[in-house]
């Protein structure tokens, strides 16, 4: 997954004529903050959008991310901390005692941005995409920072030449199991990295009282896509008011408007109303939306599964009702926490612990 905010930076930056380096994160071992697949932004002048450690490399980062635009060529680098004497000997500080290994890519206006212009526009447009990327390689025809994209059945191919194409076809089913997010493999004289690249996660709340708005806020912080919508004219001019993009006003009891729930990940039902609440749950038991959450106490929701009839079978092993983990806390801040912290888990298959530093 990557991040909406990086999304929208690369589209600003792009707009501007920015020369820009993409680094992704290829290989790790022992603890690092990001793992294979996280990525960030790097501008000529030393800006940057994006996090690949906690702010330790990012100094360092910038200064090899000029070189790779006054060479405009992709480079890798390599920081290995598992020996604590080298993360003192450099300075780093890092503590993460861990190797990373990042490729540094030249973004550059007159090439178009290739290939990140097209894959962020897809993944804008909701699609999921495959990417071979091109790590290594001692095949002078086949550069570090080549690129395949696989957009279903449509190929994007980007400095890879043709007699390449099938082996790395063969390479994209091969190099990602079961619901890995991102793999590494060699295909001759290449080293590879495989991605699965999908949009930033959508979160649809049905109801826009108040306590949607920390809702609203964390999942923005996220980095997800967040549509709100509620049949109450002065809630949603309450919530259009304050900032929130993609806030719908609904007619009591007419069918949900079929954009409000495509490609959302999650919806999350809140109005405070009972009928309401009820007529939102029949209609999102007929999509496909994986995560189906409902506020409210036990006892509310089995009057709700009950009046629901035959169709509360279809909400079988999507509904979470009570909607969030048990964390305990009270108000609208600790329910969205709840909330959001019950979705990050299933986005990410999480464990339930905290991530390695």
């Amino acid at each position: 997954m990557i991040e909406r905010a990086l999304l929208e930076q690369f589209t600003a930056w792009s707009e501007a004529g920015e020369a820009l380096v993409l680094a992704t994160v290829v290989g790790t071992d022992g603890s690092t903050y990001r793992k294979r697949g996280a990525r960030m932004l790097i501008r000529a002048d030393g800006r940057f959008a994006g996090l690949l450690s906690g702010g330790c490399l990012e100094g360092d980062l910038v200064t090899h991310a000029g070189e790779a635009l006054a060479a405009g060529a992709a480079r890798l680098v390599r920081y290995d901390m598992r020996d604590a004497r080298h993360d003192e000997l450099w300075g780093l500080g890092l503590g993460c005692n861990g190797l990373i290994e990042i490729l540094l890519q030249p973004l550059l206006p007159q090439a178009g941005y290739r290939p990140f212009a097209e894959m962020t526009r897809r993944l804008k447009a909701g699609h999921r995409l495959v990417q071979l990327l091109v790590i290594a390689s001692d095949d002078p025809s086949t550069r570090p920072g080549a690129s395949l994209l696989l957009d279903g059945d449509e190929q994007l191919v980007d400095g890879v030449p043709p007699g390449r194409l099938d082996a790395l076809l063969l390479a994209s089913r091969e190099g990602l199991a079961g619901s890995a997010r991102a793999g590494r493999l060699t295909v001759g004289e290449l080293d590879l990295l495989v991605l699965r690249l999908r949009p930033p996660p959508c979160l649809v709340l049905l109801g826009g009282g108040p306590d949607a708005d920390p809702l609203l806020r964390i999942a923005g912080e996220l980095g997800w896509e967040t549509r709100v919508a509620d049949h109450r004219p002065a809630y949603v001019a309450r919530l259009t008011g304050a900032g929130f993009a993609q806030v719908h006003e609904l007619t009591a009891g007419a069918p949900l408007p079929t954009a409000l729930l495509e490609g959302a990940d999650a919806v999350v039902l809140m109005s405070h109303h009972l009928q309401t609440d009820l007529h939102h749950l029949r209609e999102v038991a007929g999509c496909a939306v994986p995560y189906v959450g409902l506020l409210g106490p036990t006892a509310r929701r089995d009057r709700l599964l009950e009046r629901l009839g035959v169709d509360a079978a279809r909400l079988e092993g999507r509904l979470h009702a009570p909607v969030g983990l048990a964390l305990g806390g009270e108000g609208p801040a600790a329910i969205a926490l709840s909330i959001l912290a019950e979705l990050q888990g299933m986005l990410h298959q999480g464990t339930g612990h905290a991530p390695q530093a």
